[in-house]
């Protein structure tokens, strides 16, 4: 079974910080998390004079994961990735990829890399969760799916409260 990832808002989150990455000078060294109406947990990526391409670029991708040209959204990831490699969203959408190019080892490796990086990210949580049930690993997948959760009740997300409490029960 394949799985899409939460990506319904995600233009409009990183239009924002494309906008602020572009807007901040490079002599400022910034990797506080923006406050937008969105609030979000996104990082946003130190400025560097390559970051609009790069965000230009990781935003092609995910609309390329979107439309399930998973192939065509690897390199897109790995050069965002190369040029921001503290990225979590990045690693989190390009094992996403992965996961749909039956590629497990590398979908597990950017998923472990991306909840090492930003330790409350759910959405990675989620997703490897239902990696791991999607392989037989149920364990695994029923403490992913718990601790993104966990996540989400601290943030009072009800609507992605419910969602992970019916992917539970099934």
């Amino acid at each position: 079974m394949k799985f899409k990832p939460y990506t319904s808002t995600l233009i409009l989150i990183f239009l924002p910080l494309i906008y602020v990455s572009c807007s901040i000078a490079t002599s400022e060294q910034n990797t506080e998390l923006i406050e937008n109406p969105i609030k979000t947990n996104t990082q946003v990526p130190e400025p560097t004079p390559e970051t609009p391409d790069v965000l230009f670029r990781y935003v092609t991708a995910v609309q390329m994961l979107r439309a399930s040209l998973y192939e065509d959204a690897i390199p897109q990831f790995d050069m965002v990735i190369r040029v921001l490699p503290n990225f979590a969203e990045a690693y989190h959408k390009r094992g996403i990829c992965h996961y749909n190019e039956n590629q497990e080892n590398l979908a597990l490796e950017d998923f472990n890399k991306a909840i090492e990086l930003k330790e409350d990210f759910a959405e990675a949580y989620r997703d490897r969760g239902v990696f791991y049930r999607n392989i037989g690993d149920h364990q695994n997948g029923m403490n992913d799916l718990h601790k993104a959760l966990q996540i989400y009740s601290k943030r009072e997300n009800s609507e992605k409260i419910e969602e992970l409490e019916t992917l539970i029960r099934s």
